[in-house]
């Protein structure tokens, strides 16, 4: 670059000798250099078309054609800006001015096409007193002019209007630009056409209108490679960037930012993204790379002044608070706000210091900076909509702090109408969509301090209808979010929206709770029921509707098989780049490589996605779909199974319970503070952790407290329940609820394992959609071996055994690979792994089981993230393995375990380990398990029983439920068909059945003299 600009300015200088040697007159020269600075104009050479455009300027003022010099000089000026020159425009600036008054007092076009050069370029440089001058002087040259504008002057008029914050006027003439423009190609028009949209959508972004901003975006990469602006098609990474962080896709947003140039403006928000994702660290450090970018240099103070203000708050409302920094950044954003004398600025740094104020308590400084930044946006329409409503939502807060709630409900009534400009007339019962609003995040703030301003009102009032209207008002919440999980593509953030809706749904489930316990309504028990359903694995209920919609959508087999190709593409990229990111000793250029392939990858896929939301839409809604099932048809499973079932919901200060059975349903609120949840930490713990367990006295005396809170509820009004399909929330997902005890005193039959067989599922709607679809019980298991500090002593015997009782194939030492599990997992019906399993809490996606090596590249380990991406269509599979239903507990998504992998993968059950296995007894209860599976039991049943004949037979010290409880079912428990390989060998299972416990007691007196086995 730096070479072709050298080679300009020489040929430059060459090009001059025949236009000064020629006997021309002053004018003729002038034409000659004016020509050539159209050609590099043309070539988009700023540098070389300003200097002849200077050179011409000052031969025309030699033959005293003062309309063409000064043509001339105001094109060089732009020319030098464009190339980023200030010393020359600005030079420039103070000779042309006074040629102007003197030679065209009167030329309009003239004066106002100068004078919009110099507001550019004093606004580029960060100095606003000049700017504000010479854009107001435009702005009124511009409409003096008696004709028509020119697209040109029309453009100019608009930036005008924009920099002195007249917005509605400014979008006006960009689009009478575009209009005036038309369908005109040539390279004039194209570049007018390209700044027209590039101000709209700046303005659009300004107002946080990302519908708006959208629809400005479209076309404009396009335009900037027509018009040879590389650093726009940079710069445009940047602007898909922020619609996507408007739209609430952090991680799209993020996956943009990373590719835009590193100025202030991508450093503040991936400031924003980062802190939305709760990773503050990252978020701070761009922030302060943003402001160090800023410091001392005149032409990005408009961006310095965004991030003082974001410093501000970065330091006050997050985790990493500073007052001392908070104080400092405050006494520079005013000094800023006196440099640029903006009303936007101030307005917004009265909202801030507001904000501070009444988060101190004192509520009288709020009010006042809250109203004076209101009167700003009022009086002086500064058209900042997304802005004004947080400070209506500031009112809102300081209204409900003071009890008035009328006051509370005019000013967030007014915000919401602020964040929907079209509009008009609102009340609760007639508040507008999601798709009308610029941003649904403040949409959904106000919403919430709404429905608490009904939530006081009835403490009051005791009135049901102030309760319903506050329900209705949080209903709404849910169908935001809903439209947002659809919208938002991105994995990641469809976890982060799914977080932030968890508190909706309790305080939904509470309200609901309320009103049947005041009206004894039904109807608020099957509303309560689907927000439970819907608080739960909302991803995972998305992988259960893909299947039906390639049913029902209709979608053609090449296109399916286009999306399965590009998810595969996805998943190396995405495997290649997580298998990098976590070795320590990899190359930075390697890593940043295989991070840009992965991105690739990730876009097109969107991209894809979207095309299938554009051209097959019935495809894309089931596939996303929000329905659930019904209450009824949850009735009618039950019925068929002779099943309870107890949905639980865990909040932070209760738990709610709705138990249905084939005619009957109910509704419970369980207290759930310190004193009521330590019994559950403590029994976990004793279970989970505790190397050495609690004596059994003990475990029952934690037992029977969790009993009579969490279950003896249902027994007044469902008082025989046969067998229990029990849906766990929080907490209780580690929980083996047949270890509850019926009574407070130790007896044989205390645990609710003597009494019901136990299910457990994901959602009832889980359950009903992922029915059993096999034909024939194919068995295949996986039994690796390891080094001698890992060795397993009996998951070897545990698959072979399993294989006598009902054939199949199985993988034993080194056969147990990785690479062979994923050539049969989408053919077999049964899958048992007996094998060591690490759960990751800090990253669950990092979980693996562990195969035996193929090979010198492959380590054997199977993630959680590998597993979520496969098809695994299997009646059952069975993770004999450690802490395989263990991992951290996600809001709205439940645990994080390996067994939910699997379940997301297609498993229609999964019999899962809740804590370490113990080996030995794993060996013995597999046995037992699949011998009753073998005589048609259902696998709860077959479980229960397997648990029953272990207890039977075990010695004392084996007895203890941390042998094994650990082991639960969850998901279909109908029993295994019996065609194939099962019908030759069922006589043997039957034959062996009655041999299993003689060979458990034969076991007992040799293991007095043997080791205690290692733990799986």
């Amino acid at each position: 670059m730096k070479s072709q600009s050298v080679f300009s300015a020489f040929y430059c200088l060459l090009s001059l000798v025949p236009i000064l040697s020629s006997a021309q007159s002053s004018v003729d020269i002038a034409a000659g250099l004016h020509e050539r600075g159209i050609y590099f104009d043309q070539q988009f050479e700023r540098d070389s078309a300003a200097y002849y455009f200077q050179q011409a300027a000052e031969w025309y003022a030699k033959g005293e054609d003062w309309e063409s010099c000064i043509h001339n000089y105001v094109v060089a000026m732009a020319r030098y800006h464009s190339g980023r020159n200030a010393e020359s425009s600005y030079a420039l600036i103070s000779v042309v001015e006074p040629l102007l008054n003197t030679h065209l007092p009167n030329d309009l076009e003239k004066l106002a096409n100068f004078h919009a050069i110099c507001f550019t370029i004093y606004l580029t440089q960060g100095e606003m007193d000049k700017m504000k001058h010479h854009a107001r002087l435009a702005q009124d040259y511009f409409l003096a002019i008696p004709s028509d504008l020119s697209a040109s002057q029309s453009h100019q008029l608009a930036i005008s209007y924009r920099v002195l914050e007249e917005y509605e006027e400014a979008i006006r003439h960009c689009l009478k630009t575009l209009e005036l423009v038309g369908s005109d190609s040539t390279s004039t028009a194209l570049t007018l056409q390209f700044l027209a949209k590039q101000t709209l959508y700046s303005i659009y972004l300004e107002k946080g209108n990302v519908r708006m901003m959208e629809w400005a975006m479209e076309g404009l990469k396009e335009l900037a490679i027509l018009t040879n602006r590389p650093q726009f098609v940079e710069e445009w990474e940047l602007d898909l960037g922020l619609v996507h962080q408007y739209k609430g896709d952090w991680q799209r947003a993020l996956e943009h930012f990373r590719l835009a140039p590193k100025i202030p403006t991508t450093c503040s928000n991936m400031c924003r993204v980062f802190q939305k994702m709760g990773q503050y660290d990252s978020a701070e450090l761009y922030l302060l790379q943003g402001l160090t970018l800023t410091k001392d240099k005149p032409r990005y103070i408009d961006q310095r002044a965004v991030m003082v203000l974001q410093a501000v708050n970065f330091y006050f409302f997050g985790p990493k608070k500073d007052e001392n920094k908070v104080s400092a950044n405050l006494r520079e954003a005013k000094r800023i706000s006196q440099q640029l004398g903006s009303a936007i600025y101030q307005a917004n740094l009265d909202y801030i210091e507001g904000n501070i104020a009444f988060e101190q308590k004192n509520v009288g400084k709020a009010t006042t900076l809250a109203q004076k930044s209101l009167g700003a946006y009022t009086f002086l329409h500064l058209g900042e909509e997304v802005h004004q409503s947080f400070v209506l939502d500031l009112l809102g807060k300081i209204a409900l702090h003071h009890q008035r709630l009328d006051s509370a409900e005019y000013w967030l009534l007014r915000g919401i109408s602020t964040l929907t400009p079209n509009s008009q007339n609102l009340s609760v019962d007639r508040l507008p969509g999601f798709s009308e609003s610029l941003a649904p995040g403040n949409y959904l703030g106000i919403l919430m301090k709404l429905r608490h301003v009904y939530q006081k009102r009835f403490e009051t009032s005791q009135l049901p209808q102030d309760l319903k209207t506050a329900l209705r008002l949080s209903l709404k919440g849910h169908a935001i979010f809903d439209t947002l999980q659809i919208q938002i593509k991105r994995t990641a953030s469809r976890e982060l929206w799914t977080e932030e809706s968890a508190d909706y749904f309790s305080t939904s489930i509470d309200l609901a709770y309320q009103l049947y316990s005041l009206t004894k309504e039904t109807q608020y028990i099957d509303m309560a029921f689907q927000l439970a359903e819907k608080s739960k694995n909302q991803l995972l209920r998305e992988s259960i509707q893909q299947e039906q919609a390639l049913v029902v959508g209709n979608l053609p087999d090449s296109i399916r098989q286009k999306e399965a190709s590009l998810l595969s593409d996805l998943i190396y990229a995405r495997e290649i780049y997580l298998t990098k990111q976590g070795d320590k000793q990899i190359d930075e250029q390697d890593l940043a490589y295989s991070s840009s392939l992965h991105t690739q990858a990730n876009e097109v896929y969107v991209q894809f996605q979207e095309y299938l939301d554009q051209q097959y839409p019935a495809y894309f809604s089931l596939k996303y779909q929000n329905k659930l099932s019904s209450i009824t048809e949850v009735q009618r499973f039950l019925q068929q199974n002779s099943s309870t079932l107890l949905e639980y919901h865990q909040a932070k200060e209760a738990i709610y319970l709705i138990c249905i059975d084939a005619k009957d349903k109910s509704f419970y609120k369980i207290p759930w503070g310190a004193d009521q949840s330590r019994p559950l930490s403590e029994f976990l713990h004793s279970l989970h952790f505790t190397p050495k367990s609690l004596a059994e006295k003990e475990l029952v005396s934690l037992a029977y407290p969790l009993y009579s809170s969490l279950f003896s509820p249902i027994l007044s009004q469902h008082p025989h329940p046969t067998k229990l399909l029990i849906i766990p929330d929080g907490q209780l997902g580690f929980l083996p609820f047949e270890l509850l005890s019926r009574e407070p005193v130790i007896s044989p039959s205390s645990y609710l394992l003597s009494h019901y067989p136990i299910q457990y599922a994901t959602t009832a709607h889980h359950l009903l959609q992922a029915k059993n679809k096999s034909s024939t019980l194919s068995f295949a298991g996986f039994a690796p071996t390891y080094a001698t500090s890992q060795k397993l002593l009996f998951n070897q015997p545990e698959v072979q055994a399993i294989q006598t009782l009902i054939g199949g194939k199985v993988y034993l030492g080194q056969a147990a690979t990785e690479h062979h599990f994923r050539q049969i997992s989408s053919s077999n019906k049964v899958l048992h792994l007996a094998m060591h399993g690490y759960p990751n809490e800090t990253d669950p996606f990092y979980s693996y089981l562990l195969f035996s090596p193929d090979h010198a590249e492959d380590d054997g380990k199977l993630h959680a993230y590998e597993i979520y991406n496969m098809d695994i269509p299997a009646s059952m599979v069975v993770l004999s393995a450690c802490h395989t239903g263990y991992g951290p507990i996600a809001k709205g998504e439940g645990i994080r375990s390996l067994s939910r992998a699997f379940a997301y993968a297609g498993c229609h059950s999964v019999v899962m380990s809740l804590w370490e296995a113990d080996g030995r007894a794993a060996n013995e209860l597999m046995q037992y398990f699949y011998s009753y599976l073998g005589q048609n039991y259902p696998k709860d049943e077959a479980l229960r029983q397997a648990k029953l004949d272990f207890i039977a037979s075990a010695p004392p010290d084996q007895q203890h439920p941390r042998h094994w409880a650990n082991f639960v079912v969850m998901g279909d428990v109908s029993p295994l068909e019996k065609d194939g390989p099962v019908s030759t060998c069922l006589w043997i299972s039957i034959l062996l059945i009655g041999l299993i416990g003689f060979i458990g007691l034969r076991k007992i007196a040799l293991r007095k003299d043997e080791p205690f086995a290692k733990l799986n």
